[in-house]
């Protein structure tokens, strides 16, 4: 399901308006940050924190819901990390059928800052944000 959400962000003029770009496309990826480039900022890291399988009395069901964290970056301050991070939580808020799934509203569980790091002469600003993400596919 995360290649589902993940196709989603990268689709929403909002996450697209918000975010840096890499190879093309919104610098939204699976795992890790591609790049340092300052062209790449915002930039946000999609990870799967908890999958599950939802179960009834006849077994599993195709039906899922899933803990998804984004880190989010930016330079210079958080500003850049919030608004990209706000956008990926308004893009998933809603109900909405994105190609094979069906996905259910999303819910933010938590947002919390992450912090600073720099990289060479950069200075990169970090969010984080969990969202429990329940999808049919």
């Amino acid at each position: 399901m995360d290649g589902f959400v993940l196709r989603r962000l990268r689709e929403n003029a909002g996450v697209q308006a918000a975010a840096g770009e890499y190879a093309g496309k919104p610098a939204i990826d699976h795992d890790v940050r591609h790049s340092n480039a300052k062209i790449a900022f915002p930039s946000a890291i999609q990870t799967v924190v908890v999958g599950q399988k939802n179960y009834n009395q006849d077994g599993s069901q195709r039906t899922r819901t899933w803990r998804l964290r984004w880190e989010t970056f930016s330079l210079k301050s958080s500003g850049g990390a919030a608004a990209l991070g706000d956008a990926i939580v308004a893009a998933l808020e809603p109900e909405a059928d994105f190609g094979e799934a069906r996905f259910g509203r999303g819910f933010l569980v938590f947002e919390r800052s992450g912090g600073t790091e720099d990289v060479g002469e950069l200075t990169i600003f970090r969010r984080i944000y969990d969202m429990e993400i329940t999808a049919t596919y």
